[in-house]
């Protein structure tokens, strides 16, 4: 099964500044507002794919208590901003390593502890 748990763009919908027609159906149907990018691929394990910052809300919305391996398309913050949560997840409940795919450009894209 594939769960499209955001479709929104990088910022989102709504965007705090933005008064386009996306932004304009959020504001009057809140069922129109919309995360950001992460799928999840729930079979005998769970993938997840992107990591979005909105994640926490994906997976409280969707009941997601925890995930199988992670694969991250691209470097943007839109797609790896939910790392943070994912760091709490696996130190916390998980308490093992998570394994997670990604191109080597992708991989230097990665925050560091010191950021």
């Amino acid at each position: 099964m594939l769960a499209f748990l955001g479709t929104g763009a990088a910022c989102g919908v709504l965007s705090f500044y933005c008064g386009c027609k996306a932004y304009q159906e959020a504001q009057a149907d809140r069922r129109c507002v919309r995360t950001r990018a992460s799928v999840l691929v729930d079979g005998p394990e769970r993938i997840l794919v992107d990591a979005s910052p909105d994640l926490w809300r994906q997976f409280n919305r969707e009941r997601i208590s925890g995930i199988d391996r992670l694969f991250l398309t691209h470097g943007h913050y839109d797609h790896m901003g939910g790392l943070g949560e994912l760091e709490f997840f696996v130190r916390l409940a998980r308490k093992s390593p998570l394994p997670a795919y990604m191109t080597a450009e992708t991989a230097t894209q990665l925050p560091t502890e010191n950021e």
